[in-house]
């Protein structure tokens, strides 16, 4: 809790698999879990829990979006424990467009609208950003 994690590397890692499981992980162990992905769609997510989660929880839940306002008033509405944010570069908030997912000011407002959801004083979570790699080093 209390706590925001990046987890980055080059497209077609694992990345997501590797969240999905973790998020499964966490539900196993009694927390609640919100899973909200700005680039895949909900059945496209669910096909790959299935595929690599033999039993999913009741208490993961997934969401299929691009606003980030919508996941942060989710993740409120149902009390969550943890928030996986797949990938930042694709969320928005409202209150910055015109511009676009990926531009600099909505990743980086969106990942700071992450960190004060997990240093929430009342209600602290578990947050873990994905960020996509597409630069060679």
């Amino acid at each position: 809790r209390d706590s925001v994690t990046i987890v980055t590397a080059r497209p077609g890692a694992g990345k997501s698999t590797l969240l999905l499981q973790l998020s499964n992980a966490l539900v196993e162990e009694g927390y609640k879990v919100l899973y909200a992905s700005g680039e895949e769609s909900g059945s496209q997510i669910k096909k790959r829990a299935e595929r690599v989660i033999e039993n999913i929880g009741e208490d993961l839940y997934i969401m299929a979006t691009n606003s980030l306002d919508a996941v942060v008033a989710k993740a409120e509405d149902l009390d969550v424990d943890a928030l996986i944010v797949d990938s930042i570069q694709t969320f928005v908030l409202d209150e910055y467009l015109p511009s676009r997912a990926g531009s600099p000011t909505q990743s980086l407002e969106c990942a700071y609208k992450c960190v004060e959801l997990a240093k929430n004083t009342e209600k602290p979570k578990m947050v873990f950003l994905v960020g996509q790699m597409n630069k060679a080093d």
